[in-house]
């Protein structure tokens, strides 16, 4: 029973991916058959004419003939167009990996129980590797305090701690091996602490009232309608910035953003790393981000499922 299910969650995953393209794929494949096999002399809403063209079809050369054609023909265009999409969705570089990021945070709807899903070492990734105003493209849209930029979609946050990312920010060098200045860390790291007191601050709300709702219902009180009304209403207008922690050991050394419709893996490359509770890094090498994006079931439900596993096996702050 088991492997049925398994194997029926499969095939829908890929319909899911490819549906599209193998209904395009078949139509027009059977499209370029039909003007080999069909008859002129009969209408195209004739039920003789659509008898003599499944003859033609099965009996005439010409006709199979034109649907092999079709078949690699149709083929070998899909096969262009999903090697294009494929380097269309390849991340490239770090600005890259931040704009491709912003865009799936402002196009993530606000509404509903849709979150933008976020695993990376810091909030302010980037500082140290592009040019400020490219950073602060993403920090500006995390940060509720910067309410004319801030993002309205629902994000939940899985990083180190500050601490943590203050003594991975010391270990940085640049690019000829000699630390940043204490002045661009020192940036940094105040907006990473403003990002996260953020959420923290948000998110601190969310989780007390939910717990005197879920103790108030566990005691069986059903007569505090105004007051239950009062804490969805709470609930409600504080669930939109939450945040967890993730310890160096844990992390798996990709990023992953997500939402229930696009997913973006990055590989950050050239970074300081954990290795046997020690901090190592590469000197002298620029960071740099090599990912990609897609929209495919597949790979947003293995996104999704590991963003819940950490999200749920991890301790609340």
């Amino acid at each position: 029973m088991k492997k049925r299910n398994k194997i029926i969650i499969r095939f829908k995953s890929i319909w899911k991916d490819h549906n599209k393209s193998l209904l395009i794929f078949a139509l027009t494949a059977l499209l370029i058959a039909s003007l080999t096999s069909w008859d002129v002399s009969y209408s195209c809403f004739c039920i003789e004419g659509w008898a003599h063209w499944i003859k033609n079809f099965i009996f005439n050369p010409i006709g199979f003939f034109g649907f092999i054609i079709g078949l690699i023909t149709i083929w070998g265009f899909w096969f262009t167009i999903e090697t294009l999409h494929d380097i269309r969705n390849a991340i490239h570089s770090f600005p890259e990996m931040i704009d491709r990021v912003c865009n799936l945070i402002e196009s993530t709807p606000s509404e509903g129980d849709e979150y933008v899903k976020m695993i990376l070492y810091t909030p302010t990734t980037g500082c140290l590797a592009v040019e400020r105003s490219r950073w602060l493209d993403l920090a500006d849209l995390l940060q509720t305090s910067q309410p004319k930029k801030s993002a309205k979609a629902k994000i939940r946050l899985i990083c180190l701690k500050y601490e943590d990312i203050a003594e991975w920010y010391s270990v940085y060098t640049d690019p000829n091996g000699k630390p940043y200045s204490k002045e661009e860390i020192e940036f940094g790291l105040e907006r990473t602490k403003e990002i996260i007191d953020d959420f923290e601050s948000i998110y601190e709300k969310y989780k007390s009232v939910s717990r005197k709702k879920e103790k108030l219902y566990s005691e069986g009180v059903t007569n505090h309608k105004d007051q239950i009304n009062h804490w969805n209403e709470v609930i409600s207008e504080n669930d939109h910035r939450q945040i967890k922690y993730i310890k160096w050991e844990q992390f798996r050394g990709y990023y992953i953003f997500c939402n229930s419709k696009k997913a973006i893996f990055s590989l950050p490359l050239f970074m300081p790393t954990p290795f046997s509770g020690k901090i190592t890094f590469e000197t002298g090498r620029k960071p740099e981000m090599i990912g990609f994006e897609s929209e495919q079931f597949s790979v947003l439900e293995t996104a999704n499922r590991m963003f819940d596993y950490f999200w749920d096996t991890n301790e609340l702050p």
